[in-house]
């Protein structure tokens, strides 16, 4: 689901923190070994939605530039670009994906901080990017992971009262 546009570009960096928020606090307390269970998205574990979302914002970061020059950018396959990077991305730990989410996100924070207003909000294409690359993209996720989430706890919750019953 699209989530409203917003009418200025300290709206928009707005939108991004609060939705970032509601991803990142979903993944606080959770065991370390959850970070690479399948679920968080279909097959997915977290480790592999945080490189997943490092990966679009650097796809991003290349194209935008591009569409602000007039430049011709190839059609991207969305479900190929996903396969091809996450197959990349199995050899990454779940620090490493970790830190480079955090990276990619300050990275392509302080690149959509230097558009402005005008290129960021009212060109169509570099618009549609920005979102999907932030704050669109994790809202699209979070339903996922907060059912992931809930399905952890509770195994964890029935792990501990069973092991305080023994």
């Amino acid at each position: 689901m699209t989530l409203p546009k917003p009418k200025t570009k300290a709206g928009f960096f707005a939108l991004e923190r609060e939705t970032w928020k509601q991803l990142d606090a979903l993944t606080k307390g959770l065991p370390r070994p959850a970070w690479t269970e399948p679920g968080a998205a279909g097959a997915w574990s977290l480790k592999d939605v945080h490189a997943h979302l490092a990966d679009w914002m650097i796809e991003t970061r290349r194209r935008i530039p591009k569409m602000l020059r007039e430049q011709t950018v190839p059609r991207i396959s969305i479900p190929e670009f996903n396969r091809e990077h996450y197959m990349r991305n199995q050899e990454l730990t779940t620090a490493q994906a970790r830190r480079r989410l955090t990276r990619q996100r300050r990275l392509i924070l302080k690149f959509l901080k230097t558009l402005s207003e005008d290129a960021l909000l009212r060109n169509k294409r570099v618009f549609i990017w920005a979102i999907w690359a932030t704050y669109n993209h994790y809202d699209n996720h979070v339903p996922n992971i907060a059912r992931f989430r809930r399905a952890i706890l509770r195994r964890a919750a029935r792990h501990s009262r069973a092991r305080r019953a023994k």
